[in-house]
C-alpha cells in the first residue's frame, strides 16, 4: 500500500482571489511565485487568512531577512520574490512540509504516544463544535463527523496553531491560548499579494522586529530537529520572530484517509504544545496598551464594538508618551516613504483581524478595515482629527442612550424618581433588546470611511476641523436624531408614550447643540 501524501509546497491547497478575479488554489511555491498576479488570499474564515500570511512571512523572512531598508528596497524593485532563493530553500526543506508521510517531520504536527483516543478533526475550526466547545456558525455531533477534505485540514491546521482556545484537562498541563486569542491582529494591505506580503516583511535581524534569544537559534518550526516541547505551566519566550510565527500550542497528529484518489481527515490526536509566557508582549502584528504601571497588554477584540474607535490606537506611530503601540509595520513603512522608496501619496487598508472568545468558547470572529492613505503617517496632526471626529461620535451616543434610557425609565416608572435593583434591570434588559447603540454605529459606519477619505486628501488644518464639524452635523447627528424619530413613530399610537417623549427627547436635542456649535 502506498503511503499517502500530501505536501504544502508543491500540493494546491491556499485559496487565492487572482488579479482576474478568478478563484484558485495554489501551493505555497506558487503562491510566492504569482505573488503579483494575485489579489489577495481569501477565505471565509479570517482565522485562516490571517494564518496563512504568517505562514508565508516566515518564510520570506528566513530567506530575504531583510536587516535594512536598502534590502527591502531592492526586493520590492524587483517586483518578485527570487525564485532561485526560494527554489533552493524548498527542495532543503521539502520533506518538512509532508502532511502524512514523513512520520518524524510532519508538518506542524507532533506525535502524541500518551494520548490514546482521537479527537473530531472539527476541534480544528471554531465554526463548528465537538466535544464542549459551542458552534460558532454550524452545529456537528461528535458522533456522525464527516470527514474533512485535505486541502481544508491542512489550512485548518495552520490557523489552529495560532487561535487554539484553553481551557480543559491535557498533557502536560491544561490547555492554554494560543498566541493571537482575544487580541487584534493587524495587516496593511496593498493591490496584490506581492505587495501585501512586502508591507508586512519588516525590518528582521537579531533585534528587530524583538531581541532574539542568546542560547538558542531562531528557526521556523520544521526545521527544528528537536521537537520536544517546553513542559513549564509558565510557558516561554520565543526565541525570536520566527520560532513565535510558527509557534506550536497543540502537539496535532492528523489521520488521512483515502478513496479513489481523494484524502480526507476524519480524526486527530491532540494535546497541550508549547505555552506562550503570559509575560511577553512583543507581537509586532498587535496593538498593545501601556498603563500608568507602565505595564503593556494587548489591545482586545470587542464583538459588539467597531474597531474603527480604536483608529487612533492603530494610526499613531510608536512615539514617546504614546499609550499605544502600534503594529510595528506601520513604523516600517513610514521609514520607507521618508527615505523615498515608497511615496506618501500610496493609498493602503488596515485589516483588522481577531476572535473573541469567553474561556473555551468562541463568541465570535472579526474581519474589518480602515482605510489607510500614507499621510497620515507623514502628518500625525490627522490622526488628532481623526480622534476628534470619533470622540464626537462617542459623546452623541451617550447623548442618545441617556435620553432612551430616560424616556423607558419614564415610560414603565413614570411615578418613580428613584428606581431600586430590580427596577434598573428592566430599564437595562429593555434598552439591550431594543439594540440602540448597535443600530447606531451600524449607521454611522459608512460615514467614518468616507470622512477618512475626505480628510487625508485636505492638507489645510482649519479646513480639516470643518470638515469635521460637517459630518458631526449633517451625518452622525442626523443619524442619531433618525433613531429617535423610529422610536417616536413607533410609540405614537401608544398614549401612555407620549408624555415621556416630549419630556425626554428634549434633552438629546438641547444638549447635542453644544456639540454642533463646537
Amino acid at each position: 500500500m502506498n503511503e499517502i501524501s500530501f505536501n504544502l509546497i508543491k500540493d494546491p491547497w491556499i485559496p487565492c482571489k487572482m488579479k482576474s478575479n478568478e478563484f484558485k488554489q495554489l501551493s505555497i511555491k506558487d503562491v510566492l511565485f504569482n505573488a503579483k498576479e494575485i489579489k489577495e488570499i481569501t477565505s471565509d474564515n479570517p482565522l485562516i487568512i490571517v494564518s496563512l500570511h504568517r505562514l508565508l512571512l516566515t518564510i520570506l523572512h528566513r530567506n530575504f531577512g531583510p536587516e535594512n531598508r536598502n534590502e527591502w528596497k531592492a526586493i520590492y524593485q524587483a517586483n518578485e520574490f527570487n525564485h532561485e532563493t526560494l527554489d533552493e530553500y524548498f527542495k532543503k526543506w521539502m520533506h518538512k512540509f509532508e502532511l502524512f508521510n514523513e512520520p518524524e517531520n510532519r508538518f506542524y504536527q507532533i506525535k502524541v504516544p500518551e494520548i490514546d483516543s482521537y479527537t473530531p478533526v472539527t476541534k480544528l475550526n471554531p465554526a463548528l463544535s465537538s466535544g464542549n466547545a459551542s458552534a460558532l456558525f454550524d452545529h456537528n455531533w461528535d458522533s456522525r463527523i464527516y470527514p474533512m477534505v485535505v486541502e481544508n485540514a491542512a489550512r485548518l491546521l495552520v490557523a489552529f496553531q495560532n487561535f487554539a482556545l484553553g481551557g480543559g484537562k491535557s498533557i502536560p498541563f491544561y490547555y492554554s491560548h494560543g498566541p493571537l486569542i482575544s487580541c487584534i491582529i493587524v495587516l496593511i494591505k496593498g493591490s496584490n499579494l506581492f505587495e501585501s506580503l512586502m508591507l508586512n516583511l519588516i525590518q528582521y535581524d537579531r533585534q528587530h522586529p524583538f531581541s532574539q534569544s542568546e542560547n538558542y537559534e531562531d528557526i521556523p518550526f520544521w526545521e527544528r530537529s528537536d521537537k520536544s516541547i517546553c513542559e513549564e505551566k509558565d510557558g516561554r519566550f520565543p526565541y525570536g520572530y520566527l520560532d513565535y510565527l510558527t509557534w506550536q500550542s497543540r502537539r496535532v497528529w492528523l489521520v488521512p484517509h483515502e478513496e479513489n484518489g481523494k484524502i480526507t481527515v476524519k480524526k486527530i490526536f491532540m494535546a497541550q504544545g508549547e505555552k506562550l509566557s503570559d509575560d511577553w508582549h512583543e507581537d509586532p502584528q498587535k496593538i498593545y496598551v501601556i498603563n500608568d504601571q507602565n505595564e503593556k497588554s494587548p489591545l482586545k477584540l470587542i464583538s459588539d464594538r467597531k474597531v474603527w474607535r480604536d483608529s487612533e490606537s492603530l494610526l499613531r506611530l510608536n512615539e514617546p508618551g504614546n499609550n499605544y503601540v502600534s503594529p510595528k509595520a506601520l513604523d516600517w513603512i513610514s521609514s520607507l516613504a521618508e527615505g523615498g522608496i515608497i511615496p506618501f501619496s500610496k493609498r493602503y487598508n488596515l485589516e483588522i483581524y481577531g476572535l473573541d472568545s469567553n474561556r473555551a468558547k468562541v463568541d465570535s470572529w472579526h474581519r474589518s478595515y480602515i482605510p489607510l492613505p500614507l499621510n497620515f503617517l507623514q502628518d500625525q496632526s490627522l490622526v488628532n482629527n481623526v480622534k476628534s471626529f470619533i470622540d464626537k461620535c462617542e459623546r452623541i451616543e451617550k447623548l442618545l442612550v441617556k435620553t432612551v434610557k430616560s424616556f423607558i425609565k419614564a415610560y414603565f416608572f413614570p411615578e418613580n424618581d428613584s428606581l431600586n435593583t430590580i427596577q434598573w434591570n428592566k430599564v437595562n434588559e429593555y434598552f439591550k433588546g431594543m439594540q440602540i447603540r448597535i443600530q447606531y454605529w451600524n449607521l454611522i459606519d459608512s460615514y467614518f470611511y468616507k470622512f477618512m477619505e475626505e480628510i487625508a486628501l485636505q492638507p489645510d488644518y482649519q479646513e480639516r476641523l470643518k470638515i469635521i464639524s460637517k459630518w458631526i452635523n449633517e451625518e452622525i447627528i442626523k443619524a442619531a436624531s433618525g433613531l429617535l424619530n423610529t422610536l417616536k413613530d413607533n410609540s405614537k399610537n401608544d398614549p401612555r408614550a407620549l408624555k415621556p417623549i416630549i419630556q425626554k427627547f428634549g434633552y438629546f436635542f438641547k444638549n447635542v447643540q453644544e456639540i454642533k456649535q463646537e
